[in-house]
């Protein structure tokens, strides 16, 4: 079971059974139950402090859901910020344990857990006639001169955007 807080989009991206797939969502103040979802689909607004979310499949012997085996993934990425992967087996006890039955990215919708800079990213490459030297003294191999500092610390503290207090 994988367990989040703050608000999140919860999106179908991959499905490779057969059967039935869907999430179980408890905790939250906007979502909970089983949902059926298809590559595509997204839960906006899942929002709460203790959100669970398992993957779950309806197995039609027993016309029932039941809960898959699953594996969960956080990871930064830059275009989106933190992201967390679930992905399922279903068939519990003779699956395969491929774990692509069924997979559903979670991505924030809080501000603090999405990447800081807007993209395009700036350009902070430092251009050649800031390392060769200077009229004070030639630095060395690698070091930038105290104007190329000034000069670079005044472009980026320009190109960052600064969050109000």
């Amino acid at each position: 079971m994988a367990t989040i807080s703050g608000t999140w989009t919860i999106r179908a991206i991959k499905k490779t059974a057969d059967w039935k797939q869907g999430i179980s969502i408890t905790g939250s103040a906007a979502h909970n139950g089983i949902f059926e979802l298809l590559p595509g689909d997204e839960l906006n607004n899942v929002r709460g402090s203790s959100i669970n979310i398992e993957i779950w499949y309806f197995d039609p012997t027993f016309n029932d859901w039941k809960k898959s085996l699953q594996r969960e993934h956080f990871e930064w990425k830059d275009e989106i910020g933190l992201t967390l992967t679930i992905a399922g087996d279903d068939n519990v006890g003779s699956g395969d344990y491929d774990f692509d039955d069924f997979v559903v990215l979670c991505v924030p919708e809080d501000d603090i857990l999405k990447t800081p800079i807007e993209f395009p990213r700036p350009d902070f490459t430092i251009p050649k006639e800031y390392i060769a030297g200077s009229g004070y003294k030639k630095p060395l191999p690698g070091r930038l001169t105290l104007k190329a500092r000034k000069e670079l610390l005044a472009s980026i503290r320009q190109s960052v955007p600064r969050k109000p207090r």
